[in-house]
């Protein structure tokens, strides 16, 4: 799949599935599935879109936070690549779609998806063990599914941890 196929209408719709109350894995997958028709493309919708839901979350949750524009993925090495988050259709198509649910609603079909992300994960284990995250960065999501080859990395992009 080229990665301009993940149009702005495939993403809205597979926000509407990935909202909806009582998703499922096994649901989300077949649906995805007969929308873009393929297990790669499934494997971006559902892993990219949560994560723009769950940074739109962190943004407003605390002003302070650095939020990353890059996400990683593997390369065929075994080495973890920062992508910039506009090398991501899905992403580039969520951000604009999760901002306006998050002041419009419907808050559920927000707190449904942004549940979903790695970010909020990793800001709920902050907020739990008592941490501030004034001033804190958030490192970029680790894509386990999406190898790092999908995507035209930037020379100055770098490996995550630096110099590793």
């Amino acid at each position: 799949m080229a990665m301009n196929e993940i149009s702005a209408d495939i993403v809205a719709q597979a926000i509407e599935l990935l909202g909806a109350d009582g998703a499922t894995e096994e649901r989300l997958a077949d649906q995805f599935i007969a929308l873009i028709g393929d297990d790669m493309g499934t494997r971006r919708l559902r892993d990219c879109i949560p994560e723009a839901f769950g940074l739109v979350l962190a943004s407003h949750l605390c002003p302070t936070l650095k939020l990353p524009d890059y996400f990683q993925a593997l390369d065929a090495n075994g080495t973890w690549q920062r992508i910039p988050l506009r090398a991501e259709p899905a992403f580039v198509h969520a951000l604009p779609i999760a901002l306006h649910i998050f002041h419009h609603g419907p808050r559920a079909r927000f707190r449904n998806i942004a549940d979903m992300s790695s970010v909020v994960a990793a800001l709920n284990n902050a907020l739990n063990a008592g941490d501030s995250l004034d001033g804190c960065t958030l490192h970029g999501p680790q894509m386990q599914g999406l190898p790092a080859s999908l995507y035209e990395v930037p020379p100055d992009s770098g490996t995550y941890p630096p110099g590793h």
